[in-house]
């Protein structure tokens, strides 16, 4: 469970890396393949419902909001950066390959939490201790409605398909 928890907060962390969309302009369309999800959507959703935890007003918002999507892109890119040196769980390995991405995922703990330090930091030059506070469970609260979201499709695969 703590390996799937991690994983989707990975993936959250990397939705904003897709949000630049196709190279070359506007005018092209690249077909999601079923992929991934309407990133934007996901974006504005996701801060409309930290701002909304936060009660933040829309003064404050507006200082918000900018760093607060600087920040999601830098979590992306760093989880990108660490993406290479995933396994797939249940695949056999050579221990080197177990190895460097137990290294990988300590290194990339450390650097995420750089980064939450970093915008926190931010995040108090423009909000109240209260605001940055609100924030932090904001974001506690955001992950854990995603995950009860999922939660249903994975209690029917450890009942062997029951639920």
């Amino acid at each position: 469970m703590k390996r799937f928890l991690y994983t989707l907060l990975i993936i959250l962390a990397a939705l904003p890396a897709f949000a630049q969309g196709p190279a070359g302009g506007k005018g092209q369309h690249r077909p999601n393949r079923g992929r991934m999800p309407n990133v934007e959507k996901f974006l504005e959703d996701r801060t409309k419902f930290v701002i909304r935890v936060m009660k933040l007003s829309p003064a404050d918002s507006v200082k918000f909001v900018p760093i607060y999507r600087e920040m999601l892109k830098e979590k992306a890119e760093l989880m990108m950066k660490s993406r290479p040196h995933m396994i797939i769980p249940g695949k056999e390995y050579h221990d080197s390959i177990y190895t460097s991405s137990i290294n990988a995922e300590a290194q990339y703990k450390i650097d995420d939490a750089q980064l939450d330090m970093k915008y926190l930091k931010k995040f108090q030059k423009i909000l109240s201790p209260q605001q940055v506070f609100s924030y932090m469970q904001a974001e506690k609260m955001f992950v854990a409605s995603f995950m009860h979201r999922e939660r249903p499709k994975d209690r029917a695969k450890e009942n062997g398909g029951k639920q």
